[in-house]
């Protein structure tokens, strides 16, 4: 799994470097299943949620990206059949003031849950961390979840949502993440993958938390 999320992150820079106006899903996908396959991994699939009328459409298109748009990419690829899950938010152009706050208070959910999240608490428990902390920035955590299980298929028990009374343990694998739509912006959603450890866990991504900014 680390190696699927290193490679993940390279495939993200990859495709953010070569993001420009006119650019299509499309044009994404092989970017960033070209880049997985470079690095010995296969690429599983890929998620772009390309400006404002286009937040919930998920699967890559011919549709074009344009100036001051805001791109999210959900991607995975597998390594010896583990499996990656990481999400990433860019604009083209200058970031407005909207959405340079609604992307900190995504981070700061995300990473106060992953900061959160050792042995001994509750997927509850972490659910309760990451939820306020959206709502406080006058935003909806669309997912419902703040996470869930990863390793050989890509959502797995347990979720990290309410009522899930499930105790984390060493060794255990998942992917951290809460997802917004702003109207007139678009889907902001910041995605991480961490294991469980004895005395915390270990991040297995963390490069590229900050939003992309395309000039």
């Amino acid at each position: 799994m680390r190696v699927a999320a290193q490679a993940t992150e390279q495939a993200i820079e990859a495709a953010f470097a070569a993001v420009e106006e006119g650019i299509t899903g499309l044009d994404l996908e092989r970017i960033m299943g070209a880049s997985h396959y470079q690095a010995g991994v296969r690429h599983e699939w890929l998620h772009t949620c390309m400006g404002p009328s286009r937040a919930q459409i998920t699967c890559p298109n011919d549709t074009p990206l344009h100036q001051g748009e805001v791109v999210r990419f959900d991607v995975g690829c597998s390594y010896r059949h583990y499996q990656s899950d990481i999400s990433r938010v860019g604009v083209l152009g200058e970031p407005s003031t909207e959405l340079l706050r609604a992307h900190s208070t995504m981070r700061k959910a995300l990473e106060a849950v992953v900061e959160a999240a050792r042995p001994g608490v509750t997927c509850q428990h972490l659910h309760n961390v990451g939820t306020p902390i959206v709502e406080s920035g006058g935003l909806h955590n669309f997912c419902t979840i703040v996470g869930h299980g990863v390793g050989r298929t890509i959502h797995e028990r347990p979720y990290l949502q309410r009522g899930d009374l499930t105790v984390l343990e060493p060794g255990m694998t998942f992917s951290i993440e809460l997802a917004t739509i702003v109207i007139g912006l678009g889907c902001i959603a910041l995605e991480d993958e961490i294991v469980i450890t004895p005395d915390g866990n270990e991040q297995l991504s963390t490069k590229g938390r900050e939003l992309y900014v395309i000039e």
